[in-house]
């Protein structure tokens, strides 16, 4: 697996394409945009979900308020794609034919019911079943892993398979979920924990950081969609986010225009704007807030140049009405 030095230096080294002076867990850049909002978001899951505050909203049967949690705690990260609410991570909530009373009891059941994280996965999953839900690795590995960050893994499709795929040749994939397959996916988790521990990997939170930093060392061969009306699964949005290629187009090359361009004409320090580049590279968004007049669209402007600058990538300038809000964009 990687309990060789030459495979740790290339995880270490895969790393570094991202952070350059990475040498552990503390490294200031990979705590700030890989660690420190999933444990924030962790400590704010385990308050909104907590075991006591879950079970009282059952006995008194206020399943609207525990879904309105769980919408909560997705909202508390952007690892979740929640784009389309019909096909989206969310979108178990939405289907009409769930019944609220057994649906806020699994959920219970998932995250503190006996067991281990796999037998109480699997009790979820035969429910969704029998239930005629859909069955997914995003929706409930989420809730795990906010709530029990120690033990348990987020499991997003695309990255957890080209990474388990790279570092373990005899890992078999499973595009359902399953106790068996999550079981192997933790065991892989685990192995890197321990194989990083003298680097400062201590949870699965730090296990799932380099899982998804990593994760562009392979990419797994692209199934078809089974989306009969065209629309992308969550998984294929993941694949486009994460920069899978995409086929050629007619449009022109545009001139290149380069950080250094960009740092002498705006003032803002190279380190900074390679900073944002990374930022946007693996988010793919990013959204520039302050004062009016403080140069936001001017420093958009030429971040999109830059970012399709020597492709054929296009960009253009959208200005809203005043009274169009940012939660109506959003």
């Amino acid at each position: 697996m990687y309990t060789s030095d030459e495979k740790r230096g290339e995880l270490i080294a895969c790393i570094r394409t991202w952070y350059p002076d990475w040498q552990d867990f503390h490294d200031p850049a990979f705590q700030k945009e890989e660690i420190e909002y999933k444990r924030t978001a962790a400590q704010n899951a385990q308050e909104l979900l907590a075991e006591p505050v879950l079970r009282a909203l059952l006995d008194n049967q206020e399943y609207s308020e525990i879904r309105r949690r769980l919408i909560k705690v997705a909202q508390l990260t952007n690892l979740l794609y929640m784009s389309t609410p019909a096909t989206g991570d969310l979108r178990i909530l939405n289907q009409a034919q769930w019944d609220t009373a057994q649906f806020a009891q699994q959920m219970y059941d998932l995250l503190y019911g006996p067991g281990t994280g796999e037998e109480r996965l699997q009790r979820y999953l035969d429910f969704c079943a029998s239930a005629a839900l859909d069955t997914y690795w995003t929706f409930p590995t989420y809730y795990l892993y906010l709530c029990h960050p120690q033990d348990e893994l987020f499991v997003k499709p695309k990255s957890a398979r080209a990474f388990c795929e790279q570092v373990d040749t005899s890992f078999v994939w499973s595009a359902k979920p399953t106790a068996q397959a999550y079981g192997a996916i933790k065991e892989i988790a685990r192995a890197l924990i321990t194989a990083f521990a003298a680097y400062g990997a201590a949870d699965m939170m730090d296990a799932q950081a380099i899982i998804w930093t990593c994760r562009t060392q392979a990419k797994p061969p692209k199934e078809p969609s089974g989306q009969p009306d065209g629309k992308m699964t969550p998984e294929e949005a993941e694949d486009a986010e994460n920069g899978a290629e995409q086929q050629s187009s007619a449009y022109p090359r545009q001139p290149a225009y380069s950080l250094a361009q960009f740092a002498e004409e705006s003032g803002t320090p190279a380190k900074e704007l390679e900073r944002w580049v990374r930022a946007i590279k693996r988010k793919g968004q990013a959204v520039l807030y302050g004062p009016p007049g403080t140069g936001k669209t001017y420093h958009a402007e030429r971040l999109a140049r830059h970012l399709v600058g020597g492709g054929d990538g296009l960009w253009e300038l959208v200005q809203f009405h005043p009274a169009y809000a940012y939660e109506d964009f959003v």
